[in-house]
């Protein structure tokens, strides 16, 4: 599968910041199924997982659309917000839970990965099912990419990152005067890759981690990455790799 989405959606498609959230990491099967069990602990904790089929015109003017959805509630609405809405209503033609039967999940888990005519791009979370061959097919990060405003300021960038308590601690560093940068050198991805991501996953979390690989991680900052280096008195305390 291409690094970049089919030629046929990304010219029906207004913005290409729905790129943006989808990846192409492939997790070794160690790493996958420690994810797989993460994802379900969310789901006994009342994360449902659905199987949507969201179909109407694109917003600010573009063309039809079908996209078919597998995955956590929650993240649907990052997909939802580029179909226009007629008043209060999202573009949803069928909704369905699928994390309380095992059976109809897997149901429409098969029927996704046999990659349906009628979409036009079809988003399954990656933890649920490998990679596909078909050029529609798309999976799931949501917490390894987000995506930032086009030349946003450092204000509107802070705004995007997911964790509360991670938004307080950046704040607290901007107000003790701690300088930051943007690079795109491969010394400071090899600084940050080797003492600040992986060994902070392995902290955080313990035998439930999932470390992407050095050379998966390097050829995702190769193709359209930087990293925002946080430093203080001209020393690296913190960094996030980033997207454009």
């Amino acid at each position: 599968m291409s690094d970049a989405p089919p030629t046929h959606v990304k010219d029906r498609l207004t913005s290409t910041k729905l790129d943006l959230r989808t990846t192409q990491i492939r997790d070794t099967t160690k790493q996958w199924l420690r994810s797989l069990r993460r994802v379900w602990r969310e789901v006994r904790r009342g994360d449902e997982l659905i199987y949507s089929i969201v179909e109407g015109k694109l917003s600010e003017g573009g063309g039809p659309f079908v996209l078919h959805y597998l995955g956590r509630k929650r993240f649907l609405s990052d997909f939802q917000v580029y179909f226009e809405r007629h008043g209060d209503t999202p573009a949803v033609v069928q909704s369905f839970c699928v994390s309380a039967n095992t059976l109809r999940f897997m149901q429409a888990r098969s029927r996704l990965e046999r990659c349906p005519p009628d979409a036009d791009l079809l988003i399954v979370d990656r933890f649920l099912s490998r990679d596909s061959d078909d050029e529609r097919f798309a999976l799931l990060a949501p917490f390894l990419n987000a995506y930032l405003p086009i030349a946003a300021d450092f204000t509107a960038q802070l705004a995007q990152v997911r964790s509360k308590g991670h938004r307080r601690k950046l704040q607290g560093a901007i107000k003790r005067d701690f300088t930051w940068r943007k690079s795109s050198d491969l010394a400071d991805f090899e600084m940050w890759y080797d003492t600040m991501y992986a060994p902070f996953v392995q902290l955080r979390f313990g035998g439930d981690a999932s470390v992407v690989s050095k050379p998966e991680m390097l050829a995702m900052f190769k193709r359209r990455g930087f990293l925002l280096v946080l430093e203080e008195q001209g020393v690296p305390v913190s960094g996030s790799l980033m997207y454009t």
